[in-house]
């Protein structure tokens, strides 16, 4: 696909071999382009609830193509190029007592654009969910588990830590349908790659796997459950056992 310097392309490229604006103009790696860079504005009001009041109160952005500006009230609160991964603000220094306005202003092309020349369909805007939420004085704010198994697959050890806010104690617990289980009861797995082989708890395992895209052909970015379940359902006739979720966290 050719075009001329200053006339639109029939199509946007969709394998990953070029990107999306080389038939516009050339750009360096780390270049915003100018001549097609569409910008959408976007302008809510919320009434913040009686109970995040004096509270450490954040908005959460779950996914934004390709990068956003946001404001509040007026004030500036940051940009984010994440993408396909929340992106967390604070907004305790900008909220007042009853109505907010919100406004976000979203790129289609940004900096971050040049890490995802890849075989996918490009959109942009707000594709998931936005929310706001509260942090109590004393809480978790990330936990990482990790279990390992030992060289017999006999003992398995659950190795936790968390990044925590305020002062308090923690205790965990294991729940299935409601119902404490004892540590002893849960499944551990071990994989790893031995003479070259692919080893599960010991055992070698064959992937026959594909790539999915978190995609739909009706709604863009925004599958629904059933187009999910189908999806497996397809992939699992077909003895299929291995998804690569390409390229991004999924939904």
């Amino acid at each position: 696909m050719t075009s001329r310097p200053g006339t639109a392309s029939a199509s946007l490229p969709y394998v990953n071999t070029q990107y999306p604006w080389d038939a516009e103009e050339e750009l360096n790696p780390g270049e915003v382009p100018s001549v097609f860079n569409p910008v959408a504005d976007y302008v809510t009001e919320f009434t913040l609830p009686e109970r995040f009041l004096g509270e450490e109160t954040n908005i959460s952005f779950q996914g934004v193509e390709s990068g956003f500006a946001l404001w509040l009230n007026g004030v500036w609160l940051g940009y984010s190029e994440d993408s396909f991964t929340p992106a967390d603000f604070s907004l305790s220094g900008a909220l007042r007592a009853g109505r907010n306005r919100l406004a976000v202003r979203v790129y289609k092309w940004t900096p971050g654009s040049w890490f995802e020349d890849q075989d996918f369909y490009r959109f942009s805007g707000i594709f998931r969910s936005v929310f706001l939420y509260v942090l109590p004085k004393t809480a978790v704010r990330d936990l990482s588990l990790v279990p390992t198994l030992s060289d017999d697959f006999i003992t398995g050890t659950l190795h936790v830590s968390a990044r925590t806010k305020g002062e308090g104690s923690l205790r965990l617990s294991l729940h299935r349908d409601r119902k404490v289980l004892d540590i002893a009861t849960a499944g551990f797995r071990r994989f790893e790659m031995k003479d070259g082989l692919m080893l599960l708890n010991g055992k070698r395992i064959v992937f026959r796997g594909v790539n999915r895209h978190d995609f739909s052909s009706l709604s863009g970015r925004v599958p629904n459950r059933e187009e999910l379940v189908r999806d497996i359902v397809t992939m699992k006739r077909s003895n299929i056992n291995a998804i690569r979720t390409s390229h991004y966290p999924n939904q």
